[in-house]
């Protein structure tokens, strides 16, 4: 899980919520399936294996991060915010992210998520 996060904080150090609303769309059918996939997963994980959850919210913000955000993007910066606010201790960035997830909810009007 160490891994996973310094991965993904890497991929967002430096970037601001402006940035971060502007990112493209996803249009690779296959990246937009892997992310359906993730966040299928996500139940699955809750039940049998809980260690395993912020391995696939961490994935899902590189994911979008990298190619773009798709309809599952909220679902991911939502939670990664809840895992730093709760597990990190810092709310204020788990606050930011929060925000950012409502924002691209917006973005797509997402009614799945």
């Amino acid at each position: 899980i160490l891994r996973e996060t310094v991965k993904t904080k890497m991929k967002l150090r430096g970037k601001t919520d402006e940035e971060l609303k502007k990112l493209p769309v996803m249009k690779d059918n296959a990246r937009i399936a892997t992310m359906r996939i993730l966040a299928t997963l996500i139940p699955c994980c809750f039940i049998a294996r809980k260690d395993l959850l912020p391995i696939v919210f961490l994935r899902m913000v590189r994911m979008s991060v990298k190619h773009g955000i798709s309809p599952m993007s909220p679902l991911a910066f939502a939670n990664y915010g809840y895992l730093l606010s709760v597990f990190m201790g810092n709310s204020q960035e788990g606050y930011r992210f929060g925000e950012l997830a409502l924002s691209f909810l917006e973005k797509f009007e997402t009614k799945e998520v």
